[in-house]
């Protein structure tokens, strides 16, 4: 693909370089780095792909291997943050803020308060998860559906190894929990003292670990499916808008090859 001197693409020369049934590989447009700058070459892409005559179609290969991996890296990064904050709010906001204010402060969440708690858990993760799948819409030809499945590749992945990672951390957790309770005391010792020095509180260290016994424990289990699931989940998402915009430039192409025919 032709780069002009300012390191922009020219179309009028690539689109030269596609006459023929083999396209000529040249110079690859340079990726951005981080996830705006593989959206903004996704978009690049989308526009090359537009300007083609009907019928044209540009080989797959011309997204080369190292392109692949560079997406998938960039989709692997924003996966691991994106998944990093919601492996830390989520435990949080729905497990100990309810349980905790129930516990010592004898007060239980008002609606408001729970609905606003689950908004917080999912919304990073969810509206991540949203503006990715809008770039489908630039999904034209073999390059964007190779770079927009090679992005959410590396996504998904970040997901499904954060999630396993995660979810048997919780197990042993759990483990830890049910059957070595001298160490669960001796942990409510250390935390309680940080707690009652921050807040200037008089929690002693039983009620820590009555706290944690009564309601942190019977909840891991729960919290850590709860995790997997829902990482598997946005991070599969994607793909179904890929297949959805795959079908429906598909059925269109049918159609209008039907409709020519018929002409």
């Amino acid at each position: 693909m032709s780069i002009d001197a300012n390191g922009a693409m020219d179309f009028d020369k690539a689109l030269k370089s596609t006459g023929s049934k083999e396209t000529k590989q040249t110079e690859q447009t340079p990726i951005k780095s981080g996830l705006i700058g593989a959206i903004s070459t996704i978009q690049e892409y989308h526009v090359f792909e537009k300007k083609l005559e009907k019928g044209e179609e540009i080989d797959s290969n011309f997204f080369t291997i190292k392109q692949v991996l560079d997406f998938v890296r960039i989709g692997f990064k924003s996966g691991f943050w994106e998944s990093f904050f919601f492996v830390l709010i989520l435990p949080v906001v729905e497990v100990i803020y309810p349980t905790f204010k129930l516990y010592f402060l004898h007060e239980r969440i008002s609606p408001l308060e729970s609905l606003a708690t689950y908004f917080l858990s999912y919304f990073i993760i969810g509206m991540m998860t949203l503006w990715l799948i809008s770039i489908v819409r630039f999904y034209n030809g073999n390059i964007t559906r190779k770079a927009i499945l090679s992005l959410f590749l590396g996504r998904g992945l970040a997901f499904l190894f954060k999630g396993g990672i995660i979810y048997l951390f919780f197990l042993w957790a759990y483990h830890i929990a049910v059957n070595n309770q001298e160490a669960v005391y001796g942990a409510s010792v250390y935390l309680g003292s940080i707690f009652n020095l921050v807040l200037s509180t008089q929690f002693e260290a039983a009620d820590f670990y009555n706290y944690f016994m009564l309601f942190i424990a019977p909840a891991i289990k729960h919290i850590s499916n709860v995790l997997l699931t829902a990482m598997i989940f946005f991070g599969i998402l994607p793909f179904f808008a890929v297949l959805i915009k795959g079908l429906i430039k598909t059925r269109k192409a049918i159609k209008n090859e039907e409709s020519y025919e018929q002409y």
